[in-house]
């Protein structure tokens, strides 16, 4: 009796602990939905994450990679253009998260997107048509 209570617990906490990842990921695409009015098509799944505390104003940065291998859309998700990564240089904001060198975009041909708002928030996308990885990098002011 013992045993199959236990075996009870640990499944239900297994099943539970796998609705709060599924629901984590599809409200973060809802979040950006929200804020910047990008909505991003079924199938992308976000792979990497990280941020920073939010600020009193709300202020905080944001970092995502989300494969999109199996998504459809993507090419007409936003207007993209043409980008290039050389090196991890170019952003200061994966810096201030921590992000290891690994984790950065790797140098090569990106779709791009750029979306600012009046007090100085960024949202910036990098596509990679090769690898199918959606990086989102937002700076809320």
């Amino acid at each position: 009796m013992k045993r199959r209570w236990l075996r009870f617990c640990a499944g239900a906490l297994g099943l539970t602990l796998l609705l709060i990842s599924a629901c984590a990921k599809k409200d973060y695409a809802e979040a950006i939905k929200g804020n910047w009015g990008i909505e991003l098509p079924e199938g992308c799944q976000a792979i990497y994450v990280k941020q920073s505390e939010a600020g009193f104003n709300g202020d905080s940065e944001r970092y995502h990679v989300f494969d999109c291998s199996d998504a459809q859309g993507m090419p007409e998700l936003v207007e993209w253009y043409d980008g290039i990564v050389k090196d991890n240089a170019s952003y200061r904001l994966l810096d201030v998260l921590g992000v290891e060198d690994a984790d950065y975009p790797q140098p090569g041909i990106y779709k791009k997107y750029v979306q600012s708002k009046a007090g100085g928030s960024t949202l910036v996308l990098l596509y990679s048509l090769d690898s199918k990885l959606l990086y989102v990098l937002e700076d809320f002011y």
